[in-house]
């Protein structure tokens, strides 16, 4: 039987059906065959629990254009780090000792994570920033968004936009208060 025949229904696999007669004699050997066929690579989805161990690097933050103002302010710099690694300990799910703790990754939905951003930089008596440390709050969410990014890019890209305005607001909005 030959590729053509035995993989036909496979649309997938089309592209890279041969014509055993069409090749030159010399390269009907299924050996040397197999060597010229092209292989289709498969896309691995990537879960969390795959960068639990990554180490925190500037180089993985999202590029991103924040006001000068908040990305000078030394918070910035920390709440980058700290909203990096609340991502994974999300995660962490605690056991009777450290050596029993688990890590369940989770995928998580764009309204989920529009919720969880409004929420804190919206909301009043559940938020965890104060108005005041915007610069704490844009730099959380950028490690936080930016480890998201590791798995959930696309999500991630989209959300940050949505920050980005929402940062812009209310920083504008308490120079106004000023």
């Amino acid at each position: 039987m030959t590729f053509d025949a035995q993989f036909a229904h496979h649309s997938l696999l089309a592209p890279y059906a041969y014509d055993m007669a069409a090749l030159p004699a010399s390269r009907r050997n299924t050996d040397e065959l197999s060597m010229s066929v092209p292989v289709a690579s498969v896309a691995v989805r990537l879960t969390p629990a795959d960068f639990v161990d990554l180490p925190y690097s500037p180089v993985l933050l999202l590029p991103v254009h924040f006001d000068a103002a908040l990305t000078s302010d030394p918070g910035y710099v920390t709440a980058c780090e700290v909203g990096f690694d609340a991502y994974f300990e999300e995660m962490l799910v605690p056991g009777d000792s450290l050596e029993q703790a688990s890590y369940v990754s989770y995928f998580y939905t764009c309204s989920e994570v529009l919720s969880l951003i409004a929420d804190d930089l919206l909301g009043e008596e559940e938020s965890i920033f104060s108005p005041s440390s915007s610069a704490w709050c844009a730099g959380f969410w950028l490690g936080w968004l930016s480890a998201l990014a590791l798995t959930q890019r696309d999500l991630a890209l989209f959300v940050l936009a949505a920050l980005v305005v929402l940062v812009d607001r209310l920083h504008s909005a308490l120079l106004c208060d000023r």
